[in-house]
């Protein structure tokens, strides 16, 4: 084996590791711990593996339920010139999912609001028929 040739297998090896154990970490729920490996990475390490970190960064947020930030971390890595095919394809497939959850957030938060507000006005209309019926004179029971 040449002498470049074991350069870019170690320079292969002192990425993939870290990143391995970021993705053991993320899967196991380990976000700080998979956060803290990760972030300095996305300065030291070489551009072609710059955009592998930051998916695995996107998926931390993911995982946070920061759907935004993740999703900008999904289209830095997949629109990154350097990003290999895989890399690509995962950022785009995280993205789609990150976008189909925001916009179910959405949704979500569209029904609550007219929950509330159905919700008030049903209370307010409660509220008035309690006092329309204590207002209403007394009438006297029939004698037995």
């Amino acid at each position: 084996m040449s002498v470049a040739c074991a350069l870019i297998l170690v320079a292969l090896c002192a990425i993939d590791e870290p990143l391995d154990q970021a993705r053991s970490l993320i899967g196991q729920g380990l976000l700080q711990e998979a956060e803290r490996i990760l972030v300095p990475l996305v300065e030291t390490s070489e551009p072609t593996d710059r955009p592998r970190v930051v998916l695995l960064l996107g998926n931390v947020d993911y995982e946070r339920g920061l759907y935004d930030q993740a999703l900008e971390k999904y289209v830095q890595a997949e629109n990154d010139g350097s990003a290999d095919g895989p890399t690509a394809a995962a950022a785009r497939a995280n993205r789609s999912l990150t976008e189909k959850r925001l916009q179910r957030g959405r949704e979500v938060a569209r029904l609550e609001r007219r929950l509330r507000a159905t919700l008030a006005a049903s209370l307010v209309l409660a509220v008035s028929a309690t006092a329309w019926l204590a207002r209403r004179p007394k009438t006297a029971s029939p004698a037995r």
